[in-house]
């Protein structure tokens, strides 16, 4: 059943608009990278003249402000599988969409109506590039529950039946054409949005973090190489932001750092931003990313930012990223060591400011809606 609408100053679409569904379910819980890729699309796209209409199986949380004022259907309340190959195709064969637009690496039915055309948004092949570690490393547990499959099985439902994939890096759209053999892959960057920059501070004795313990993260190497750092800078704190850091317990007791580690818990966006603009440097020492959104909010913070360089890092972190060897406690060390330095410090400032920059520009906004616009033409062509 539709959502009632809700009233806004948006841009009303002309009547030969192009109309495009969404998939926005995860809108419908935490903020996430999926939810900031999302709402980022729906900025963009409705500054043009297009009728969107966004599409989920539960109501949409109130404080992504970025769809206020569009037309919203919550249909179907099956689980995520079956919603995307029962409710959603009848949905989609009985509409008038042009095309449809899923960002979150799955959401495409099997069935597809004939005059729609499904645009997958493809953020990484992660799990593909890594595939002993995600996979094969958990083999047992996945033949003894099945259903443990159902996101693999969606995502390459969805890559199968994509008319064409839009991804967020060169290099995610270099990963995709050599993982599945797609050719027709597009990337384009997330456009940043502005944040309200509070005016800079002096920053405290700490350095910190926001990513997760995924094994790609490299918190171990982190804590490893911030024990060097403070045999020579006892007074300094390492800030963990997030959740899910209770694992890494026995390692902060192994190399007596104490309360020198800081874990916050959950922390909301003002608070997040708050940590990070008071540290000397975000410290990312990332193995692979397909973006790499902590860089971004590093830059976006007014911090320098110490981040790894495989994947899209090197990309996004530009020229404003102090890139390090994720898999070196020295060399983070090293880099941390630098940052000291005000000088030092106050020039990685100002080249990610720079690189934010290139991570905002408008032309991300135009090259977004053309592609949309191209998208649009081909279904009608078709039809």
């Amino acid at each position: 059943m539709p959502a009632a609408p809700v009233a806004s100053d948006a841009p009303v679409a002309s009547k030969g608009a192009i109309r495009i569904a969404i998939d926005v379910r995860p809108l419908s819980g935490a903020p996430c990278g999926y939810t900031i890729y999302l709402c980022s699309v729906i900025e963009c796209l409705r500054k043009a003249d297009f009728a969107l209409t966004l599409l989920s199986n539960q109501p949409l949380l109130p404080h992504y402000t970025e769809v206020a004022g569009l037309d919203v259907r919550v249909f179907g309340d099956q689980g995520p599988l079956r919603w995307e190959q029962r409710a959603l195709p009848r949905h989609l064969a009985d509409s008038d969409y042009d095309v449809y637009f899923t960002g979150a690496n799955r959401g495409i039915p099997l069935r597809k109506a004939g005059h729609v055309r499904y645009v997958l948004g493809l953020l990484d092949v992660i799990p593909y590039l890594f595939f002993r570690h995600y996979h094969l490393r958990h083999w047992k547990r996945l033949l003894r529950h099945p259903s443990a499959n159902a996101e693999t099985v969606a995502q390459l439902i969805a890559v199968a039946r994509a008319d064409a994939i839009l991804t967020i890096s060169q290099q995610s759209a270099i990963d995709i054409r050599r993982v599945f053999h797609r050719r027709d892959v597009t990337a384009c960057l997330i456009r940043l949005k502005d944040v309200d920059r509070q005016a800079p501070v002096a920053p405290r004795d700490q350095f910190v973090y926001v990513g997760g313990v995924d094994f790609r993260k490299k918190v171990d190497v982190l804590l490893e190489g911030f024990a060097r750092f403070v045999r020579d800078h006892p007074d300094y704190r390492l800030v963990l932001v997030g959740s899910n850091y209770a694992a890494l317990q026995p390692q902060i007791d192994a190399l007596a750092l104490g309360d020198r580690v800081v874990l916050t818990g959950y922390v909301d966006h003002d608070t997040k931003f708050r940590i990070l603009s008071e540290s000397r440097a975000m410290v990312y020492p990332s193995l692979y990313e397909g973006y790499g959104m902590a860089i971004a909010e590093g830059f976006q913070a007014g911090i320098p930012v110490i981040a790894g360089f495989g994947g899209s890092q090197a990309e996004v972190g530009g020229r404003g990223a102090r890139l390090i060897d994720p898999s070196s406690a020295e060399d983070i060390a090293a880099a941390m060591t630098e940052m000291l330095d005000p000088a030092t410090r106050a020039e990685w400032v100002e080249q990610g400011q720079e690189q934010l920059e290139r991570l905002t520009d408008p032309a991300i906004e135009t090259m977004l809606i053309d592609y949309f616009a191209e998208q649009g033409r081909l279904a009608r062509q078709r039809s």
